[in-house]
């Protein structure tokens, strides 16, 4: 909660726990930050498609600076301005780590805060995805230059082939 006092602008707190949403949420009212929760719909204490809507819509105008998220926010979200995000904790999958960290910077430059205990589960799933996301970008970088290598291809090679 500490961090939100710091930050400028708009915040979007991941975390993967619904229990963990309402103890973020719980604190953030107490410190008169206006904070909206966006969790699935399912079981009793999920929230409807209707109500994600409208939280979103709250977020997206202002009526909330933070949001509080699980996975469902993490992909389909079409808010544009937000200045932050902060992972309470993390997760092992690379593709939700890019996912989350991608509802921020979109129209100017955001920041990203990755809580992290020393010596615990949520350092190791750190660390799990930074590899697989620096192993991704070198597979999409071989790619690329192999799509360009074939791209070389002379133009009179390609009139032979016709």
């Amino acid at each position: 909660a500490e961090i939100i006092k710091i930050i400028q602008g708009k915040a979007i707190v991941f975390t993967s726990y619904r229990d963990s949403v309402d103890i973020i949420h719980q604190k953030l009212v107490e410190m008169g930050i206006a904070a909206g929760f966006l969790i699935g719909k399912a079981g009793d204490t999920g929230l409807k498609q209707k109500k994600q809507i409208e939280t979103v819509q709250k977020f997206r105008d202002g009526t909330y600076q933070v949001l509080i998220a699980t996975r469902v926010g993490e992909e389909g979200l079409d808010i544009s301005e937000v200045n932050n995000v902060i992972f309470f904790d993390n997760v092992p999958s690379s593709i939700r780590f890019v996912q989350r960290k991608g509802r921020t910077g979109r129209k100017s430059v955001g920041k990203l805060f990755v809580l992290i205990a020393k010596d615990t589960i949520d350092e190791a799933y750190y660390w799990v995805g930074q590899r697989k996301i620096k192993s991704a970008q070198g597979m999409g970088d071989k790619l690329t230059k192999d799509l360009q290598k074939q791209n070389d291809v002379p133009k009179s090679a390609l009139d032979a082939y016709f």
